[in-house]
Protein backbone atom coordinates (compact mmCIF):
# COMPACT_ATOMS: atom_id res chain seq x y z
CA UNK A 1 0.00 0.00 0.00
CA UNK A 2 3.12 2.34 0.72
CA UNK A 3 4.13 1.82 -2.82
CA UNK A 4 1.06 2.51 -4.38
CA UNK A 5 0.63 5.65 -2.00
CA UNK A 6 4.02 6.86 -3.52
CA UNK A 7 3.17 6.10 -7.04
CA UNK A 8 -0.05 8.60 -6.77
CA UNK A 9 1.81 10.99 -4.94
CA UNK A 10 4.10 11.01 -7.87
CA UNK A 11 2.00 10.87 -10.86
CA UNK A 12 1.88 14.66 -11.39
CA UNK A 13 5.35 15.16 -11.40
CA UNK A 14 5.75 11.96 -13.72
CA UNK A 15 3.66 14.73 -16.50
CA UNK A 16 6.98 16.41 -16.85
CA UNK A 17 9.35 13.05 -17.36
CA UNK A 18 10.88 13.15 -21.30
CA UNK A 19 9.36 10.87 -23.79
CA UNK A 20 11.67 8.93 -25.33
CA UNK A 21 12.18 10.16 -28.78
CA UNK A 22 10.65 13.80 -28.01
CA UNK A 23 12.45 16.59 -27.79
CA UNK A 24 12.26 18.41 -24.95
CA UNK A 25 11.44 22.58 -24.95
CA UNK A 26 13.94 24.63 -23.27
CA UNK A 27 10.88 26.86 -21.78
CA UNK A 28 9.69 27.27 -18.06
CA UNK A 29 8.18 24.78 -16.17
CA UNK A 30 4.40 26.03 -16.20
CA UNK A 31 2.85 24.42 -12.16
CA UNK A 32 -1.00 23.89 -12.55
CA UNK A 33 -3.22 22.89 -10.56
CA UNK A 34 -7.01 22.19 -11.60
CA UNK A 35 -8.13 25.36 -10.31
CA UNK A 36 -5.46 27.03 -12.55
CA UNK A 37 -6.32 24.36 -15.48
CA UNK A 38 -10.08 25.76 -14.99
CA UNK A 39 -9.20 29.13 -14.99
CA UNK A 40 -6.81 29.03 -17.98
CA UNK A 41 -9.48 26.97 -19.90
CA UNK A 42 -12.10 29.49 -19.39
CA UNK A 43 -9.92 32.32 -20.47
CA UNK A 44 -8.70 30.66 -23.56
CA UNK A 45 -12.14 28.69 -24.77
CA UNK A 46 -13.55 29.62 -28.04
CA UNK A 47 -17.17 29.04 -26.49
CA UNK A 48 -16.62 30.96 -24.00
CA UNK A 49 -15.87 33.98 -25.98
CA UNK A 50 -18.62 33.43 -28.23
CA UNK A 51 -21.33 33.04 -25.45
CA UNK A 52 -19.39 36.74 -23.29
CA UNK A 53 -19.89 38.10 -27.21
CA UNK A 54 -23.60 37.40 -26.96
CA UNK A 55 -24.03 38.63 -23.57
CA UNK A 56 -22.48 41.99 -24.70
CA UNK A 57 -24.59 42.24 -27.92
CA UNK A 58 -27.98 41.84 -25.44
CA UNK A 59 -26.31 44.03 -23.58
CA UNK A 60 -26.58 46.52 -26.22
CA UNK A 61 -30.02 45.34 -27.19
CA UNK A 62 -31.56 46.20 -24.02
CA UNK A 63 -29.82 49.79 -24.04
CA UNK A 64 -31.24 50.91 -27.73
CA UNK A 65 -34.49 48.95 -26.97
CA UNK A 66 -35.27 51.80 -23.45
CA UNK A 67 -33.69 54.36 -25.74
CA UNK A 68 -37.18 54.17 -27.60
CA UNK A 69 -38.47 55.38 -24.34
CA UNK A 70 -36.64 58.42 -23.72
CA UNK A 71 -36.34 61.94 -25.24
CA UNK A 72 -35.42 62.17 -28.94
CA UNK A 73 -33.55 65.96 -29.75
CA UNK A 74 -32.70 66.87 -33.09
CA UNK A 75 -30.16 69.00 -34.61
CA UNK A 76 -30.48 70.49 -38.27
CA UNK A 77 -28.78 73.12 -40.32
CA UNK A 78 -29.22 74.15 -44.12
CA UNK A 79 -27.27 76.48 -46.19
CA UNK A 80 -28.78 77.80 -49.78
CA UNK A 81 -27.03 80.10 -51.70
CA UNK A 82 -29.86 82.68 -54.11
CA UNK A 83 -28.12 82.33 -57.53
CA UNK A 84 -31.51 83.22 -58.58
CA UNK A 85 -33.98 84.57 -56.22
CA UNK A 86 -37.52 83.38 -56.64
CA UNK A 87 -40.00 86.03 -57.43
CA UNK A 88 -43.63 86.78 -56.80
CA UNK A 89 -46.15 88.09 -59.41
CA UNK A 90 -48.58 90.44 -58.76
CA UNK A 91 -51.08 92.93 -60.93
CA UNK A 92 -51.46 96.88 -59.39
CA UNK A 93 -53.56 98.61 -61.75
CA UNK A 94 -53.71 96.67 -64.81
CA UNK A 95 -49.59 95.98 -64.57
CA UNK A 96 -47.90 92.71 -63.42
CA UNK A 97 -44.89 94.02 -61.59
CA UNK A 98 -42.38 91.28 -60.05
CA UNK A 99 -40.37 91.32 -56.55
CA UNK A 100 -37.66 89.47 -55.86
CA UNK A 101 -38.13 87.59 -52.32
CA UNK A 102 -34.85 86.95 -50.11
CA UNK A 103 -31.25 87.50 -50.36
CA UNK A 104 -28.36 86.28 -52.02
CA UNK A 105 -27.97 83.92 -48.50
CA UNK A 106 -30.37 81.43 -46.85
CA UNK A 107 -29.80 79.85 -43.12
CA UNK A 108 -31.77 77.57 -41.51
CA UNK A 109 -31.45 76.27 -38.41
CA UNK A 110 -33.70 73.50 -36.78
CA UNK A 111 -34.09 72.13 -33.40
CA UNK A 112 -37.11 69.30 -33.14
CA UNK A 113 -37.68 67.33 -29.39
CA UNK A 114 -39.88 63.88 -29.68
CA UNK A 115 -41.30 62.47 -27.29
CA UNK A 116 -43.38 58.72 -26.81
CA UNK A 117 -45.83 59.56 -24.68
CA UNK A 118 -47.49 56.01 -25.24
CA UNK A 119 -47.02 52.95 -26.97
CA UNK A 120 -47.83 49.74 -25.59
CA UNK A 121 -45.40 47.50 -27.18
CA UNK A 122 -42.76 49.65 -25.84
CA UNK A 123 -42.76 48.16 -22.39
CA UNK A 124 -42.90 44.86 -23.76
CA UNK A 125 -39.95 45.04 -26.30
CA UNK A 126 -37.60 46.37 -23.40
CA UNK A 127 -39.05 43.19 -20.94
CA UNK A 128 -38.08 41.23 -23.98
CA UNK A 129 -34.40 42.71 -24.09
CA UNK A 130 -33.78 42.43 -20.59
CA UNK A 131 -34.70 39.09 -20.44
CA UNK A 132 -32.34 38.21 -23.61
CA UNK A 133 -29.78 39.86 -21.78
CA UNK A 134 -30.33 37.48 -18.24
CA UNK A 135 -30.67 34.75 -21.23
CA UNK A 136 -27.24 34.93 -22.82
CA UNK A 137 -25.83 35.43 -19.50
CA UNK A 138 -26.88 32.26 -17.69
CA UNK A 139 -26.00 30.63 -21.51
CA UNK A 140 -22.28 31.81 -20.76
CA UNK A 141 -22.78 30.46 -17.11
CA UNK A 142 -23.82 26.96 -18.84
CA UNK A 143 -20.84 27.45 -20.98
CA UNK A 144 -18.34 27.75 -18.11
CA UNK A 145 -19.30 24.66 -16.36
CA UNK A 146 -18.96 22.58 -19.31
CA UNK A 147 -15.99 23.83 -20.10
CA UNK A 148 -14.68 23.55 -16.84
CA UNK A 149 -15.79 19.50 -16.65
CA UNK A 150 -13.54 19.42 -20.14
CA UNK A 151 -11.06 20.71 -18.14
CA UNK A 152 -10.91 19.16 -15.45
CA UNK A 153 -11.51 15.67 -16.74
CA UNK A 154 -8.38 16.27 -19.39
CA UNK A 155 -6.42 17.23 -16.35
CA UNK A 156 -7.44 14.03 -14.19
CA UNK A 157 -6.68 11.82 -17.67
CA UNK A 158 -2.99 13.07 -17.55
CA UNK A 159 -2.87 11.94 -14.18
CA UNK A 160 -4.33 8.72 -14.27
CA UNK A 161 -1.82 8.56 -17.74
CA UNK A 162 1.54 9.69 -15.32
CA UNK A 163 -0.15 6.70 -13.07
CA UNK A 164 0.22 4.06 -15.49
CA UNK A 165 3.37 4.90 -16.15
CA UNK A 166 4.57 4.50 -13.07
CA UNK A 167 2.55 1.33 -12.69
CA UNK A 168 3.91 0.03 -15.93
CA UNK A 169 7.67 1.54 -14.74
CA UNK A 170 7.27 -0.68 -11.13
CA UNK A 171 5.94 -4.07 -13.19
CA UNK A 172 9.02 -3.70 -15.32
CA UNK A 173 11.47 -3.09 -12.14
CA UNK A 174 10.12 -6.45 -10.59
CA UNK A 175 10.57 -8.18 -13.64
CA UNK A 176 14.10 -6.40 -13.95
CA UNK A 177 14.90 -7.79 -9.90
CA UNK A 178 13.68 -11.46 -10.90
CA UNK A 179 15.84 -11.10 -13.28
CA UNK A 180 18.65 -10.62 -11.57
CA UNK A 181 17.83 -13.00 -8.68
CA UNK A 182 17.49 -16.15 -11.35
CA UNK A 183 20.96 -14.84 -12.78
CA UNK A 184 22.72 -15.03 -9.18
CA UNK A 185 20.47 -18.90 -9.03
CA UNK A 186 22.08 -19.19 -12.27
CA UNK A 187 25.96 -18.67 -11.54
CA UNK A 188 25.16 -21.06 -8.15
CA UNK A 189 23.68 -23.47 -9.94
CA UNK A 190 20.23 -23.26 -8.63
CA UNK A 191 18.81 -21.84 -11.83
CA UNK A 192 18.85 -23.28 -15.48
CA UNK A 193 19.28 -21.98 -18.40
CA UNK A 194 15.35 -22.31 -19.50
CA UNK A 195 14.92 -20.12 -16.12
CA UNK A 196 17.12 -17.57 -17.37
CA UNK A 197 15.82 -17.33 -20.69
CA UNK A 198 12.03 -17.46 -18.91
CA UNK A 199 13.34 -14.09 -16.89
CA UNK A 200 14.96 -12.48 -19.93
CA UNK A 201 11.66 -12.37 -21.65
CA UNK A 202 9.31 -11.28 -18.95
CA UNK A 203 11.82 -8.32 -18.86
CA UNK A 204 11.44 -7.44 -22.31
CA UNK A 205 7.40 -8.23 -22.17
CA UNK A 206 7.14 -5.71 -19.93
CA UNK A 207 8.26 -2.56 -22.04
CA UNK A 208 6.18 -2.49 -24.86
CA UNK A 209 3.05 -1.29 -21.86
CA UNK A 210 5.48 1.01 -20.39
CA UNK A 211 6.29 2.39 -23.97
CA UNK A 212 2.43 2.59 -24.95
CA UNK A 213 1.68 4.39 -21.58
CA UNK A 214 4.21 6.68 -21.98
CA UNK A 215 3.08 7.42 -25.10
CA UNK A 216 -0.86 7.84 -24.29
CA UNK A 217 0.71 10.56 -21.36
CA UNK A 218 2.18 12.96 -24.16
CA UNK A 219 -1.15 12.55 -26.41
CA UNK A 220 -3.06 13.87 -23.50
CA UNK A 221 -0.64 15.77 -22.00
CA UNK A 222 -0.75 17.95 -25.43
CA UNK A 223 -4.73 17.50 -25.23
CA UNK A 224 -4.74 19.28 -22.06
CA UNK A 225 -2.79 22.26 -23.11
CA UNK A 226 -4.80 22.36 -26.65
CA UNK A 227 -8.27 22.44 -23.92
CA UNK A 228 -6.13 25.09 -21.69
CA UNK A 229 -5.25 27.46 -24.86
CA UNK A 230 -1.17 26.53 -23.94
CA UNK A 231 1.69 26.20 -26.63
CA UNK A 232 2.82 22.20 -27.40
CA UNK A 233 6.04 23.23 -27.10
CA UNK A 234 5.07 24.30 -22.79
CA UNK A 235 6.60 22.19 -19.99
CA UNK A 236 3.50 21.21 -17.20
CA UNK A 237 3.69 19.86 -13.67
CA UNK A 238 0.46 18.89 -12.52
CA UNK A 239 0.44 19.51 -8.99
CA UNK A 240 -2.78 17.74 -7.97
CA UNK A 241 -3.19 14.00 -7.77
CA UNK A 242 -6.35 12.12 -7.89
CA UNK A 243 -7.56 12.46 -4.71
CA UNK A 244 -10.45 10.37 -2.76
CA UNK A 245 -12.57 12.18 -0.23
CA UNK A 246 -15.57 10.47 0.73
CA UNK A 247 -19.00 11.50 -0.75
CA UNK A 248 -22.01 12.07 0.86
CA UNK A 249 -25.64 12.90 -1.10
CA UNK A 250 -26.93 16.03 -0.16
CA UNK A 251 -30.98 15.74 0.68
CA UNK A 252 -33.18 16.07 -1.94
CA UNK A 253 -34.67 19.41 -1.09
CA UNK A 254 -30.96 20.78 -0.97
CA UNK A 255 -30.64 19.06 -4.62
CA UNK A 256 -33.97 20.32 -6.42
CA UNK A 257 -33.28 23.96 -4.65
CA UNK A 258 -29.37 23.59 -6.79
CA UNK A 259 -31.03 22.20 -10.29
CA UNK A 260 -33.52 24.93 -10.04
CA UNK A 261 -30.78 27.39 -10.23
CA UNK A 262 -28.78 25.68 -13.20
CA UNK A 263 -27.83 27.99 -15.72
CA UNK A 264 -28.68 26.04 -17.99
CA UNK A 265 -32.63 25.73 -16.74
CA UNK A 266 -32.88 28.98 -15.77
CA UNK A 267 -31.58 30.23 -19.18
CA UNK A 268 -34.58 28.27 -20.75
CA UNK A 269 -36.89 29.94 -18.62
CA UNK A 270 -36.04 33.10 -19.78
CA UNK A 271 -36.34 32.31 -22.97
CA UNK A 272 -40.19 30.93 -22.47
CA UNK A 273 -40.55 34.58 -21.11
CA UNK A 274 -38.50 36.27 -23.74
CA UNK A 275 -41.03 34.40 -26.26
CA UNK A 276 -44.37 35.94 -24.07
CA UNK A 277 -42.38 39.37 -24.51
CA UNK A 278 -42.33 39.18 -28.06
CA UNK A 279 -46.02 37.95 -28.22
CA UNK A 280 -46.77 40.85 -26.25
CA UNK A 281 -45.14 43.25 -28.70
CA UNK A 282 -47.25 41.68 -31.90
CA UNK A 283 -49.93 41.98 -29.43
CA UNK A 284 -50.00 45.76 -29.18
CA UNK A 285 -49.04 46.31 -32.87
CA UNK A 286 -52.56 47.67 -33.50
CA UNK A 287 -53.11 49.97 -30.68
CA UNK A 288 -52.58 53.49 -30.64
CA UNK A 289 -49.29 55.51 -30.18
CA UNK A 290 -48.91 58.78 -29.22
CA UNK A 291 -46.16 61.34 -29.15
CA UNK A 292 -45.52 64.83 -28.68
CA UNK A 293 -43.72 66.82 -30.95
CA UNK A 294 -41.67 70.21 -30.55
CA UNK A 295 -40.27 72.03 -32.97
CA UNK A 296 -38.37 75.19 -33.11
CA UNK A 297 -37.00 77.27 -36.41
CA UNK A 298 -34.55 80.04 -36.75
CA UNK A 299 -34.29 81.19 -40.56
CA UNK A 300 -32.28 83.61 -41.63
CA UNK A 301 -32.05 85.25 -45.46
CA UNK A 302 -29.16 87.84 -45.99
CA UNK A 303 -27.02 89.29 -48.43
CA UNK A 304 -23.72 88.63 -46.08
CA UNK A 305 -22.46 85.44 -45.48
CA UNK A 306 -22.81 85.12 -41.81
CA UNK A 307 -26.45 86.97 -41.30
CA UNK A 308 -27.12 89.25 -38.39
CA UNK A 309 -29.30 88.96 -35.40
CA UNK A 310 -31.65 91.31 -37.36
CA UNK A 311 -31.83 89.01 -40.60
CA UNK A 312 -33.42 86.40 -38.33
CA UNK A 313 -36.87 84.88 -38.16
CA UNK A 314 -38.07 82.51 -35.36
CA UNK A 315 -40.75 79.60 -35.31
CA UNK A 316 -41.91 77.24 -32.78
CA UNK A 317 -44.36 74.41 -33.07
CA UNK A 318 -46.05 71.79 -30.43
CA UNK A 319 -48.33 69.41 -31.11
CA UNK A 320 -49.37 65.61 -30.99
CA UNK A 321 -48.97 63.01 -33.15
CA UNK A 322 -51.29 59.61 -33.42
CA UNK A 323 -51.24 56.27 -34.81
CA UNK A 324 -53.16 54.06 -35.28
CA UNK A 325 -53.31 50.62 -37.63
CA UNK A 326 -56.65 50.14 -37.98
CA UNK A 327 -56.49 46.90 -40.29
CA UNK A 328 -53.44 45.06 -41.60
CA UNK A 329 -55.03 42.33 -43.17
CA UNK A 330 -54.52 40.00 -40.49
CA UNK A 331 -51.20 40.18 -40.63
CA UNK A 332 -50.21 40.80 -37.21
CA UNK A 333 -52.82 37.79 -36.27
CA UNK A 334 -50.86 35.63 -37.94
CA UNK A 335 -47.99 36.79 -36.27
CA UNK A 336 -49.66 36.54 -32.77
CA UNK A 337 -50.37 32.97 -33.30
CA UNK A 338 -46.97 32.10 -34.23
CA UNK A 339 -45.19 34.03 -31.19
CA UNK A 340 -47.90 31.76 -29.07
CA UNK A 341 -46.82 28.78 -30.39
CA UNK A 342 -43.15 29.64 -29.57
CA UNK A 343 -43.85 29.97 -26.58
CA UNK A 344 -45.76 26.85 -25.48
CA UNK A 345 -42.62 25.31 -27.70
CA UNK A 346 -40.17 26.90 -25.41
CA UNK A 347 -42.51 25.75 -22.29
CA UNK A 348 -41.99 22.18 -23.35
CA UNK A 349 -38.27 22.45 -23.56
CA UNK A 350 -38.43 23.94 -20.39
CA UNK A 351 -40.35 21.24 -18.93
CA UNK A 352 -37.66 18.88 -20.33
CA UNK A 353 -34.69 20.57 -19.34
CA UNK A 354 -35.81 20.31 -16.04
CA UNK A 355 -36.28 16.66 -16.13
CA UNK A 356 -33.30 16.15 -17.94
CA UNK A 357 -31.73 18.31 -14.94
CA UNK A 358 -32.72 15.77 -12.81
CA UNK A 359 -32.10 12.70 -14.60
CA UNK A 360 -28.30 14.17 -14.77
CA UNK A 361 -28.08 15.00 -11.11
CA UNK A 362 -29.40 11.35 -10.30
CA UNK A 363 -27.46 9.46 -12.77
CA UNK A 364 -24.05 11.92 -11.23
CA UNK A 365 -24.74 10.90 -7.73
CA UNK A 366 -25.07 6.81 -8.54
CA UNK A 367 -21.69 7.09 -10.58
CA UNK A 368 -20.15 9.01 -7.95
CA UNK A 369 -21.99 6.39 -5.54
CA UNK A 370 -20.42 3.13 -7.80
CA UNK A 371 -16.86 5.43 -7.81
CA UNK A 372 -16.96 5.40 -4.19
CA UNK A 373 -17.05 1.59 -4.34
CA UNK A 374 -14.74 0.91 -6.74
CA UNK A 375 -12.38 3.33 -5.20
CA UNK A 376 -12.42 1.12 -1.55
CA UNK A 377 -12.58 -2.29 -3.09
CA UNK A 378 -9.41 -1.73 -5.25
CA UNK A 379 -7.84 -0.37 -2.43
CA UNK A 380 -8.34 -3.19 -0.31
CA UNK A 381 -7.41 -5.30 -3.57
CA UNK A 382 -3.44 -3.63 -3.90
CA UNK A 383 -2.84 -4.04 0.12
CA UNK A 384 -4.20 -7.63 -0.33
CA UNK A 385 -2.12 -7.93 -3.78
CA UNK A 386 1.56 -5.89 -2.70
CA UNK A 387 1.66 -8.25 0.83
CA UNK A 388 1.03 -11.30 -1.61
CA UNK A 389 4.01 -9.93 -3.85
CA UNK A 390 5.82 -9.74 -1.01
CA UNK A 391 5.60 -13.39 0.11
CA UNK A 392 6.07 -14.14 -3.57
CA UNK A 393 9.40 -12.38 -3.72
CA UNK A 394 11.20 -13.84 -0.51
CA UNK A 395 9.87 -17.24 -1.19
CA UNK A 396 11.52 -16.95 -4.85
CA UNK A 397 14.95 -15.15 -3.36
CA UNK A 398 15.11 -18.53 -0.97
CA UNK A 399 14.21 -20.31 -3.64
CA UNK A 400 10.87 -21.64 -2.48
CA UNK A 401 8.68 -20.39 -5.21
CA UNK A 402 8.99 -20.60 -8.77
CA UNK A 403 9.10 -17.94 -11.51
CA UNK A 404 4.98 -18.92 -12.25
CA UNK A 405 4.01 -18.57 -9.05
CA UNK A 406 6.12 -14.87 -8.57
CA UNK A 407 4.84 -14.23 -11.99
CA UNK A 408 0.84 -14.42 -11.26
CA UNK A 409 1.77 -12.28 -7.97
CA UNK A 410 3.88 -9.43 -10.21
CA UNK A 411 0.85 -9.69 -12.61
CA UNK A 412 -1.97 -9.23 -9.81
CA UNK A 413 -0.39 -6.75 -8.08
CA UNK A 414 0.12 -4.47 -11.28
CA UNK A 415 -3.38 -5.40 -11.72
CA UNK A 416 -4.94 -4.11 -8.93
CA UNK A 417 -2.56 -1.14 -8.87
CA UNK A 418 -4.02 -0.35 -12.17
CA UNK A 419 -7.24 -0.87 -11.14
CA UNK A 420 -7.01 1.63 -8.20
CA UNK A 421 -4.98 4.58 -10.23
CA UNK A 422 -8.56 3.91 -12.78
CA UNK A 423 -10.81 3.53 -9.93
CA UNK A 424 -9.14 7.31 -8.04
CA UNK A 425 -9.89 8.27 -12.19
CA UNK A 426 -12.98 7.95 -12.27
CA UNK A 427 -13.81 8.99 -8.87
CA UNK A 428 -12.31 12.39 -9.74
CA UNK A 429 -14.02 12.43 -12.71
CA UNK A 430 -17.60 11.74 -11.64
CA UNK A 431 -17.33 14.22 -9.00
CA UNK A 432 -16.66 16.79 -11.43
CA UNK A 433 -19.62 15.59 -13.39
CA UNK A 434 -21.40 16.07 -9.81
CA UNK A 435 -20.82 19.62 -9.61
CA UNK A 436 -21.78 20.22 -13.67
CA UNK A 437 -24.50 18.78 -12.92
CA UNK A 438 -25.67 20.67 -9.90
CA UNK A 439 -24.37 23.92 -12.01
CA UNK A 440 -21.41 24.57 -9.80
CA UNK A 441 -17.79 24.07 -11.16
Amino acid sequence: MARLALTLACAALVTTLPTPGVAQSPTALVRLSVEDAVSLALEHNDQIHLASASVDQARGALIAAEADALPKLDFSYNYARNIQRPVIFFNQGGQIQQISIGSANDNTFGLTLKQTLFDAGLAFTTRGARLSREYAAYNLAAAKDQVALAAKVAYYQVLLDAAIVEVQQQALDQAQRRLDVVRQQTVAGLASEYDSLTAVVAVQNQRPPLIQAQSALKQDRDQLKRTLGIELSQDLALTDSLSFQPFQRPDSATVAKTIAARPDVVAQERMVQLRDAAAGVERTKGWPTLSLNIALQRHASSQNLIPGDANFSQSLQAGFSLAWSLFDGRGSHGRLLQDRAQVEAEQARLTAARQDAHLQVQQAADALDAAQAQVQAARGTVSVAEHALDIAQTRFRNGLATQVELGAAELAATQARTNYAQALFQFNVARAQWSAALGTY
